[in-house]
């Protein structure tokens, strides 16, 4: 049987926020009995990508394709709106973040607002992104705001936290994660607060050496610019720096106290932040956006800032005891529902 939908994106590894929505609406969508095939293009030749006898099997047979991207695929997502049109295919695109403004090379903005105009639906992870997109191209009506977050898969809870970081939180009374898919710029600094990050680590070697930090990156492919930062985190006692992990994130964030979102920019709202109020733990996040009531802000980009919220948090937590039970998935907008309508496009 020919799929209905084909999901198209980063998807299984590496494992960041693109892969983790993938896995997470696949498993959502095949409970409500939707025909899936998935694949992912991640990684490989642009002008090759359509050579592939499977991947062109796919896309020539789902009804709909939906491609889940970002502003750095513009060249896939030009030949994906050529392909479905020259098909006369529907298909929806998912934007999990798009810095695209007057300042991104004409071409590039062109082919943007090519594959766009002609796409079903054209989904924003966030009202803040819709916004800019309207501004950019007030010609495209046909945006939908879902935000990314779903529940975790069961496929994520099961799985078991590898032996080694086990071993590791053991050794401290306090355990603090931070994940990122990949440590780059943006702006000329680091676009994941790494270098607050590494700050906060040095604080928290002197004033509480109790507090250890589990630090996970997707993959290993970093800017060369952020490497000695890497390197320092590295060889910090305090620190287990998970570089390319190929595990789900969902075990070791169950088993934190303290989770960290330290970006400078966010493309709409941190599955980290909404994952750390599903599991009730303490989230201190960057104000660099709209952030809601749950995670402890700080400045963005303010060491001094972050430093004092994390004090603050710790002395909080001294006096609350045992973490409090997780939160029913019913507080949460069921942004599967919303998806699922969108492949009534015909």
């Amino acid at each position: 049987m020919k799929p209905e939908v084909l999901l198209l994106g980063h998807f299984p590894k590496p494992i960041g926020g693109v892969s983790i929505h993938l896995l997470r609406l696949s498993s959502i969508l095949g409970d409500r009995a939707v025909s899936l095939s998935f694949t992912g293009i991640i990684g490989l030749n642009v002008q090759k990508v359509f050579s592939i006898a499977g991947l062109w099997r796919l896309l020539r047979g789902a009804r709909v394709l939906h491609y889940h991207t970002d502003e750095r695929d513009w060249k896939k997502a030009f030949l994906v709106a050529c392909w479905c049109l020259l098909r006369r295919q529907n298909y929806v695109f998912t934007l999990h973040s798009f810095r695209v403004d007057s300042a991104t090379p004409s071409w590039q903005q062109r082919c943007w607002k090519f594959a766009l105009s002609h796409a079903k639906r054209v989904v924003c992870i966030s009202s803040e992104m819709n916004s800019r997109l309207q501004a950019l191209f007030p010609s495209i009506k046909h945006t939908v705001v879902v935000p990314s977050f779903l529940p975790f898969s069961q496929l994520e809870m099961n799985a078991d936290m590898p032996e080694r970081i086990k071993a590791f939180i053991s050794r401290y009374s306090t355990n603090v994660v931070f994940n990122a898919y990949r440590s780059s710029l943006w702006n000329d600094e680091p676009l994941y607060g790494e270098d607050l990050l590494l700050e906060l680590v040095r604080h928290c070697q002197h004033h509480h050496p109790s507090v250890g930090f589990t630090v996970v990156f997707a993959t290993s492919d970093h800017d060369d610019r952020s490497l000695p930062m890497i390197q320092q985190l590295q060889d910090s006692k305090n620190v287990m720096l998970l570089n390319g992990f190929g595990e789900f994130f969902a075990p070791v964030l169950a088993n934190a106290d303290i989770s960290l979102r330290l970006t400078r920019d966010d493309g709409g709202p941190s599955l980290t932040v909404k994952e750390a109020e599903l599991l009730n733990i303490d989230c201190i996040a960057s104000d660099a956006v709209p952030r809601g009531e749950s995670p402890y802000l700080f400045c963005s980009g303010d060491v001094v800032s972050l430093v004092n919220v994390f004090d603050e948090v710790l002395q909080q937590r001294s006096g609350q005891g045992n973490k409090q039970d997780s939160q029913s998935l019913d507080q949460f907008v069921d942004a599967s529902e919303l998806v699922h309508r969108l492949y009534s496009v015909q």
